[in-house]
This record gives structure tokens, sequence and C-alpha cells, in this order.
């Protein structure tokens, strides 16, 4: 395994974490607001903290998911090719995923700058500074985006299937 594959797979394995760590805050804070809510009070921004906490259950584990191969694929008819037609067509899905990832992380850092040079937060009681979402948004495609091209480099850069 190569030292980049490596530093991926423990790099993933923290973003998990963080994922799993922002589905328990989303979770426990929409249990609070529906407790006091209940109990006639209520917590502040609470659409606003838990949409933030999406952002970090979706985008953190892309690089996981990339590695893992676990995208939705419709291979109906791709399984049904030669093996010598599939190998281009895997080279070919993974040309079409640096594209797409590349286009994301560029505006991802469009978004993280305009945020940072407008020192932007979002509007609520909490004022929460908006770098921290983008920033993670951009974390989680760099992360997708070095996967596919390390898969695209050695076919062994990649996880094994379970």
């Amino acid at each position: 395994m190569s030292r980049l594959s490596h530093a991926l797979n423990r790099l993933e394995a923290n973003l998990l974490y963080v994922a799993l760590a922002g589905l328990a805050f989303g979770a426990l804070y929409i249990v609070l607001a529906v407790g006091l809510s209940w109990a006639g009070g209520g917590v502040p921004d609470e659409l606003l903290l838990v949409a933030e906490a999406m952002i970090l259950i979706i985008f953190l584990p892309q690089g996981y998911v990339t590695a893992q191969a676990l995208h939705l694929n419709v291979t109906v008819i791709a399984d049904r090719l030669p093996g010598w037609i599939q190998v281009p067509l895997d080279v070919f899905a993974r040309l079409i995923g640096l594209v797409f990832y590349g286009i994301l992380a560029w505006g991802g850092w469009g978004a993280l700058d305009y945020v940072l040079q407008n020192d932007s937060y979002f509007m609520g009681d909490l004022a929460v500074p908006e770098w921290i979402t983008r920033a993670v948004f951009l974390i989680g495609i760099v992360a997708a985006l070095l996967r596919q091209a390390l898969g695209l480099i050695s076919p062994g850069g990649q996880r094994e299937k379970p």
C-alpha cells in the first residue's frame, strides 16, 4: 500500500468519525428542539444547525465512499460486456469522476474564499460563521478527488472491497 493511500485511509477514518459526530449532534439537537417545543420553549437556530450538520454527514465520507466504490451504479449492461471493454469503461468513469469532483472542488474553493474575504456569518441567534461548513465541504470533496486520481493512477491504490 502506498504512503498516499495509507494517509488517505487514516484521513477518511477520521472524517467518518467527524461525520458520525455531526449525525449524533443533529439527532440530539432535533430531540432537544422537539422536547422543548412541547414544553413551550425552543432552541436557537435549530434548522440552520441541523442543515449545517448535514453537510458534515454527506460530504465528509465522500473519500471513503469513492475508495470503496459505494456510489450508486447502474451496471445492467456493463456487467454483461467482456472484461476487455469493462476496463476502459472503468477508466472513463474515473475520468468523469475527476471532472465532477474537480468542478465541485473549484466551486467549493470559490465559496470558501468568498466567505473568508467577506467574514460571512449565518443570520440567526448564534451567528455561526459560514466558513466552517464551506471548509468541511471542500475537505470531503478533495478527499474524493484524491481517491479518484489514485484509482486512475494505480488500480491497487483503492481499498479492497469487503
